[in-house]
């Protein structure tokens, strides 16, 4: 507010105003200040009104206008700053709309976790009710459910008591509340437990799967060098001079162009020495069970055959099973055939029927198993594709595989080190009775005491559990696992374990429930462990659940607003369950039962209220298994290369990635591929580094991949850079690890992958597998899959044409001008004049400019 002060300051400083004219119009203020410059003196010192006030203009310092403005730059800026205020305010608003959700959303779990423990409280706490003279009317459970009660008949039973009853109900009800807590903290550290026990198998395991990795490389690298050896011995001297003059560049090079005579040698050295376009380490195991076959190596007579192949890498004795609990139990060990004359690797199907747990406590690879047998299906008498891959059949004389035979010896695949590794078995089991001694109770097992199917009719139950008993050295070794991990290496796929005590709390058991739909709709194999019985609620332990057990998941529905699942037994024979929904439950109608197909049998299959599910059940595990006959394969490779050994066609392809220890990065010369989506398409990128091949290293790359927007839009382009406006996701910081999954889901349009080392040099190969629900198209993009005996065809292919054309115009331009340069200057030094020799100076040597 305008007081007397401002308008004195106005009046004898800025000389202006109606009381200016006894100031002289400011005439005397300067004239005083003049003064005090003199005297030097301070300017608010000699005046002390200068403090607040301006010298010039006798205005408050608070209230000066700013400098002068273009209004019209003003006005222009208006557009865009009200466009910002409106996309603030939108921005605003949503947040502000999405927080209501959450509060509307966590209020209603809040309400039904309440429902759910309000019940518990009633149920287990009757008795103290009623010793403390409250009792609850028999009706108010209309089901064994916890996630049923009468909510109506709750609030007018709740509504008779008299407030002392009240006080007594309440208090009981805080103590409840009190042991819940302490229950679900309990249930949290032991799942942190289990996370860090999951962590330390992996780390503990990581050094034998090591080993076995370098192993592996070993006997790759022989068998190489025999196929070699052979194939040499074998070729003309003229094939063989001229091979050896080509040998380092294919070798080190597999894409190095060929001449046109060379075509027909390189073709036969790629077909039978590196396998090209074959599995090699199916190659391998197929050879390898082939020389077991005709009984040359490996292999002894016997009283069941007549060549019998004994494993002396993991001999049937005490040092196969280890520190097993079992051991001592174990009398001997014999072959499938005295076991059971008419045992076969498969017989009638793989079902989860024929799996079973034996003595040997390997309950988790038993249930992963399972699940996998589950997944194709139960009771068709078909060998499920996911089981049939894990063995290793040889090649008949039609052509198609082999899974029987003669001498007993198996190869089973397991997923390590991200690549499928071949564990070659024979058919020696433990036994803990004579086969002669089995009792009636015991002929499931037929006395052995490793997993078996019923009646040892089938051999793919214990073959497998072999396999990772040899692989990790001993039966012991495998006595500890998790499921997760099992599933991940019979399937290749991505597997992850989810505890629904944190995942079930609050609104994240609708979250949950969203998640379990879209991985059954994708296919995935799931499965759940039950808690273990110290943990579990009174009301449950009698309800025919197996504790501390794994159930596979086959259905989840929901049916007039019951949520619901279809789960299956652990391995062996067991009672389902008997709570809501079960086969005999009166909740079910003949429509219901209808829609669901619901048969009243003992077929080790029920169904589950979702709630009682999160209630029962400790963990998901689940399988990212992606069905062939659903999703789209196609498989790339990158290889990073130097460029250099005298090919003139060959790219540098280790440039890099952008690190501080990788100065000068050029990202655009990094393995590149264009994807081409034309509709919303999920895509899995799934990226390996292998351990196979002569042009593969044993030793782990630091990589990381980026899948990108290139820079323009609908053109498979290279990326020049990389940069948070360009990536759409990546695999994080580049560490030293086999396998690397990238998810996304993608609009219409082009995207770019690039893979890369973390710094420029590393020689290396990555085998890329891309899976999509949806057709898309691939390209190498760099480095060119073309050369130039061979003509562009795509737009990618064509650009990179013309930009190596103008490249190397470029260069043959600077090449010439510097030979034109170096011409003229021989042409001036012949045109100098020189001293006359008979004047007996001898002429200099020419010297360099700048020259000593």
């Amino acid at each position: 507010m305008y007081n007397y002060k401002d308008a004195l300051a106005a009046a004898m400083v800025g000389g202006h105003g109606p009381f200016a004219f006894l100031f002289g119009s400011g005439a005397f203020f300067r004239l005083y200040m003049k003064v005090g410059g003199l005297l030097k003196k301070e300017d608010e010192q000699w005046a002390t009104i200068l403090e607040d006030y301006d010298k010039e203009t006798g205005q408050r310092k608070d209230n000066m206008p700013g400098p002068n403005c273009d209004h019209k730059v003003v006005l222009e800026e208006f557009k865009y700053q009200d466009e910002d205020l409106t996309k603030a305010f939108f921005e605003e608003f949503r947040a502000f709309a999405h927080f209501q959700l959450l509060v509307v959303n966590a209020a209603g779990a809040y309400l039904e976790r309440e429902k759910i423990l309000f019940q518990k409280f009633l149920r287990e706490n009757r008795f103290k009710l009623l010793s403390n003279g409250i009792a609850p009317p028999k009706d108010i459970f209309n089901s064994s459910s916890f996630a049923s009660i009468d909510i109506t008949l709750v609030a007018v039973w709740l509504s008779s008591l008299n407030p002392d009853e009240i006080e007594r109900f309440h208090l009981l009800k805080r103590h409840f509340s009190e042991e819940v807590g302490v229950k679900e903290r309990d249930v949290d550290r032991h799942d942190q437990q289990t996370r860090e026990a999951s962590r330390a198998i992996m780390d503990k395991r990581k050094v034998r799967e090591n080993d076995m990795a370098q192993k592996r490389h070993k006997e790759f690298r022989d068998r190489y060098e025999r196929r070699l050896d052979q194939w040499l011995r074998a070729l003309p001297a003229e094939d063989k001079s001229r091979f050896n003059e080509k040998k380092n560049v294919w070798m080190r090079r597999p894409n190095a162009p060929v001449d046109e005579r060379d075509m027909d040698l390189r073709e036969r050295f790629d077909n039978e020495v590196v396998l090209k376009g074959a599995d090699e380490g199916m190659a391998n195991a197929q050879k390898a069970l082939a020389e077991l076959e005709s009984g040359d190596t490996g292999c002894r007579v016997s009283k069941h055959r007549r060549m019998q192949f004994y494993d002396a890498s993991f001999p049937a004795d005490g040092s196969a099973l280890g520190r097993c609990e079992v051991t001592p139990e174990v009398c001997r060990w014999m072959p499938a055939i005295a076991i059971n004359p008419d045992s076969r690797l498969f017989d009638e199907g793989t079902d989860p029927d024929d799996v079973f747990t034996g003595r040997i406590k390997s309950k988790w690879l038993m249930s992963a198993l399972s699940m996998l047998s589950a997944a194709g299906g139960v009771g068709d008498a078909d060998v499920d594709e996911q089981i049939l891959r894990l063995f290793v059949g040889q090649i008949g004389p039609d052509g198609k595989p082999i899974y029987g035979t003669d001498v007993g010896a198996y190869g089973v695949r397991l997923y390590k080190n991200g690549q499928w590794e071949t564990v070659i078995v024979d058919d020696f089991f433990p036994m803990l009775v004579d086969t002669e001694l089995v009792e009636a109770e015991d002929k499931n097992s037929m006395g052995v005491a490793c997993a078996y199917s019923k009646g040892f009719t089938e051999l793919w139950v214990p073959l497998i559990e072999k396999a990772y008993a040899k692989y990790y050295g001993s039966y012991a070794a495998i006595e500890d696992g998790f499921v997760h991990h099992a599933l991940h290496d019979m399937t290749a796929c991505e597997t992850e374990c989810i505890f629904m005590a944190a995942a079930s709390r609050g609104a994240g058991k609708r979250a949950l429930w969203g998640k379990m739909n879209r991985f059954k709709k994708n296919g995935y194999i799931m499965g759940a462990g039950t808690v273990a019985e110290h943990l579990a609620d009174r009301q449950i332990q009698d309800m025919g659940l197996v504790f501390d057990s794994t159930y596979t998941v086959y259905e989840v529905r929901e049916e007039n607003g019951v949520k619901m699942l279809k789960l299956r037994n652990p391995p062996g024979d067991h009672d389902e369950w008997k709570g809501d929904w079960s086969d005999e439950s009166t909740l079910w109608t003949r429509r219901t039962k209808h829609r669901l197909n619901v048969t009243v049998e003992d077929d080790n299959t029920f169904w589950m209220a979702f709630d009682d599910f999160c209630n029962c059940f400790r963990c998901l595990y689940v399988c990212r298994w992606y069905d062939p006959h659903r999703w789209q394969t196609q498989q790339l490779t990158a290889i990073w290369q130097n460029g250099e050994g005298g090919d003139e066609n060959a790219y540098d392809t280790t440039a890099g990635l952008p690190t501080k220890h990788n100065p000068g990065c050029e990202v655009v010369n990094n393995p590149q591929f264009a994807f081409h989506i034309h509709r919303p398409t999920d895509i899995k990128i799934k990226i390996v580094q292998p351990d196979v091949g002569e042009a593969n290293v044993s030793e782990v790359l630091p990589i990381a991949a980026f899948l990108c927007r290139p820079k323009h839009l609908g053109v498979a382009g290279r990326i020049q850079e990389l940069s948070k406006d360009n990536i759409i996701t990546d695999t994080g910081q580049p560490v030293r690890d086999r396998e690397f999954n990238m998810y996304a889901s993608l609009s219409p349009g082009v995207y770019i992958l690039l893979v890369g080392t973390y710094v420029a040099g590393m020689e290396g190969q990555v085998d890329i597998t891309v899976m999509s629900n949806y057709v898309a198209r691939t390209e190498q993009i760099w480095p060119p899959v073309w050369t130039p005996e061979k003509e562009p065809t795509t737009f990618a292919e064509k650009m990179q044409a013309e930009a190596k054309k103008k490249i190397l115009a470029a260069a043959d331009g600077v090449a010439a001008g510097a030979a034109k340069a170096d011409a003229k200057i021989k042409e001036a030094k012949a045109n100098a004049v020189a001293p006359d020799p008979d004047e007996g100076d001898e002429p200099e040597e020419d010297k360099m400019p700048g020259g000593a």
